[in-house]
């Protein structure tokens, strides 16, 4: 899939074709919506879960009664915001913070704005150098009604983990030790 956010950003389409298109992916999500098979849906969503839970299941430490039952309305869960996001005639984009590279001197600190540390560690601060990024961020980009690309608003914001957390993680292992 094109990325319409970065072509339109680098100004290699105009905004009118954006809107146009839009348009006609959320009218034709509109149209396409409650006539498929469900059960072919249901189907696809199975399988996928169940690969998924075959890719995940050599790095689960813990085994849950309730994972597959868990990773099964993740799944139908994604499904769902992605029919929603098609339907709408704004652009949805999950970004990256290391903007393509994986190159030290290219990460970013720690933005309040944009980054949340994640659940279970300690509140982060700005200015905190990143260690480990766990989620992208979700950016919307234009509107709803097909219009304002210009503008930018962040949905979800990324989780990380910065260094001066595992620092002090790491100690406090140490010292129990």
């Amino acid at each position: 899939m094109r990325n319409v956010a970065e072509m339109l950003r680098k100004q290699k389409v105009a905004a009118e074709d954006i809107q146009e298109y839009q348009g006609w992916r959320a009218k034709t999500t509109l149209l396409l919506t409650g006539k498929s098979d469900t059960a072919g849906a249901e189907q696809r969503v199975n399988y996928l879960t169940e690969s998924l839970l075959q890719n995940l299941e050599p790095f689960v430490t813990h085994r849950q009664p309730s994972m597959l039952k868990d990773l099964l309305n993740l799944v139908t869960e994604a499904g769902r915001l992605d029919e929603e996001f098609y339907r709408s005639r704004a652009i949805f984009e999950l970004r990256s913070v290391y903007n393509g590279t994986c190159k030290r001197e290219n990460v970013p600190d720690f933005n309040p704005n944009t980054m949340d540390g994640e659940i279970g560690f300690e509140e982060v601060g700005k200015g905190w150098i990143l260690d480990l990024v766990t989620s992208p961020m979700l950016v919307k980009v234009g509107n709803a009604d097909g219009f304002d690309y210009h503008s930018e608003m962040v949905i979800a914001k990324s989780h990380v983990v910065c260094t001066e957390t595992r620092r002090k993680i790491d100690r406090r292992h140490v010292l129990k030790s």
